[in-house]
């Protein structure tokens, strides 16, 4: 049974993977963007089913981030990627009970989360118009704002890489939320680093297509679908860099008595 060290990468390697990203869309610029934001999509429909949606959602929601993260190592493995790369891991028992698993947890922890906001006190009506700005949430809103974001970063961190290790490397659930946990912490800085510069690099493509709309003139409508993909290339950038992290912080080492590990198979 091969065993999973975490590494600790430097800062500077936030901005390695998303260099990283942006050379895997360059790979597949149409099928890469489409596929990955499938997932989202996927997550929404299924949410939007009355009564049990959108717990339901959130329970394939790692199984979407696993596909998401599959999709972009297809593309790097020069394979084509398809739907399929969202399955691959129902055809697997143990890995489909690990998923199943995280999902449910996640679903719960949200859905404590939603309570917990749903009982909140309702702030006061709105006073009389002034010139100074107004706070629309009462203290005790504030509180409990605060609050939720302390358990919701954690929560995240915990999934980031969680599926990952539940169906690449037959890690249990509960492990596999604790190392994905240390992951993101130990590699805060590549992770925050990561964020910067794809908040950076989407700020400059925004700003380059909307000076060119200007300079050619081009009509608001037909603008709204010339910046209507941005976001979703900015988004598979982050999974590709994702993928890229991975491959960093995660290293795979034979236990003792094993001669070479296996590569790492997707469900």
């Amino acid at each position: 049974m091969n065993t999973v060290d975490i590494r600790t990468c430097t800062a500077g390697a936030g901005l390695q993977s998303v260099r990283a990203g942006l050379r895997l869309l360059g790979r597949a610029p149409l099928m890469l963007p489409v596929l990955v934001g499938l997932g989202p999509m996927l997550a929404w429909s299924v949410a939007m089913v009355p009564v049990a949606g959108p717990a339901l959602g959130l329970v394939l929601w790692p199984m979407l981030l696993l596909g998401m993260l599959r999709i972009c190592r297809t593309v790097e493995a020069a394979q084509v990627p398809g739907i399929t790369d969202y399955l691959a891991a129902l055809r697997d028992p143990p890995a489909r009970q690990g998923l199943l698993r995280i999902g449910v947890a996640y679903a719960l922890v949200l859905g404590v989360l939603a309570t917990l906001w749903s009982l909140a006190p309702v702030p006061p009506p709105p006073a009389p118009p002034t010139d100074l700005p107004r706070m629309d949430l009462s203290p005790g809103q504030v509180v409990l704002a605060l609050c939720t974001l302390g358990v919701w970063i954690p929560v995240e961190m915990a999934l980031w890489l969680a599926p990952a290790l539940v169906a690449w490397h037959a890690m249990a659930p509960g492990k596999a939320l604790f190392f994905s946990l240390v992951a993101c912490w130990r590699n805060r800085g590549a992770l925050a680093l990561r964020l910067l510069c794809a908040l950076g690099l989407f700020t400059l493509i925004l700003l380059a297509l909307l000076s060119l709309i200007d300079v050619l003139g081009i009509s608001e409508n037909a603008a709204r679908y010339l910046l209507l993909p941005v976001p979703l290339l900015m988004f598979a950038i982050l999974q590709g860099s994702k993928l890229a992290l991975y491959h960093q912080v995660v290293q795979e080492r034979p236990a003792a008595g094993n001669a070479a590990a296996p590569p790492a198979d997707a469900a």
